[in-house]
């Protein structure tokens, strides 16, 4: 990718990520008359600028966490909050990712400053975005002339665009190709070492979670509950075949009652 551009490195890293505790959540869905627990007393911390990353079954919760997190939904009981204050909104410094492009590039990119009316003067921060994940001469393609992976740099261009403090990532990487996957997979590490993000992933990929994240979170099945914490403790660039991985790789999937 190309270097960082100026536009999108004007505040210190240090002012650009937050501190996240969550304590005693549960959450349910009512479905049909029915309540349908699907957390249950979640209590984490999650440092400035630490890259934390949630396993589980499917349907365990990690997406609703996620969706906790950002402050798109509230928690049925307990908090969570940001630098000691508490989530009970959306707010354009924590940015949820997934793949769903739409429009133009450019115009995709450019979604979070168009909402808060800051485009006129800020358009240049959206050639910074698209120049650092490498997709500037891709402004004016629309969704359908993009590569799985040119649409996951579009997601992470809108996101960037707004200088996050807090990046959440829901299976952004999910639908890609093998080797689109390992490629971005190693970008999106540059990226939150570069800009000093504070980063959460929820990923069903064990050695995914092993070479991006620097904690990985173990989810019990529904109703999820925290099972096991993981701490990874080596450097980076990460190697797939580093035998402390691969033991650790081993351990987690052991946890989630996987065979080896």
């Amino acid at each position: 990718m190309a270097a960082t551009a100026t536009a999108l490195r004007a505040p210190p890293a240090a002012a650009r990520n937050v501190a996240i505790e969550i304590r005693g959540v549960n959450h349910a869905f009512e479905l049909d008359g029915s309540r349908l627990p699907v957390l249950e007393s979640i209590d984490l911390s999650v440092a400035a600028g630490e890259f934390v990353a949630l396993l589980g079954p499917s349907g365990c919760g990690k997406s609703t966490l996620l969706r906790l997190i950002s402050g798109l939904e509230q928690p049925t009981s307990g908090s969570i909050s940001a630098e000691g204050s508490l989530i009970d909104r959306p707010d354009p410094s924590r940015i949820l990712v997934f793949q769903d492009p739409w429009a133009t590039v450019w115009n995709n990119v450019a979604t979070g400053l168009d909402a808060r009316g800051a485009l006129k003067w800020e358009s240049a921060r959206v050639d910074s975005a698209l120049d650092l994940v490498g997709l500037r001469d891709f402004s004016k393609a629309y969704p359908h002339q993009l590569s799985g992976g040119m649409a996951q740099r579009a997601a992470l261009a809108r996101a960037l665009v707004n200088d996050p403090t807090l990046l959440l990532l829901d299976e952004p990487l999910g639908k890609l190709d093998s080797l689109t996957r390992l490629t971005l997979q190693e970008e999106l590490v540059s990226l939150w070492r570069r800009e000093g993000f504070t980063a959460i992933l929820v990923t069903h990929d064990v050695e995914e979670a092993v070479l991006l994240a620097s904690r990985v979170i173990v989810l019990s099945g529904r109703p999820g509950r925290i099972k096991a914490e993981f701490k990874v403790e080596r450097p980076y660039p990460r190697h797939r075949d580093d035998p402390e991985l691969v033991g650790l790789r081993r351990q987690i999937l052991a946890t989630l009652g996987l065979a080896t």
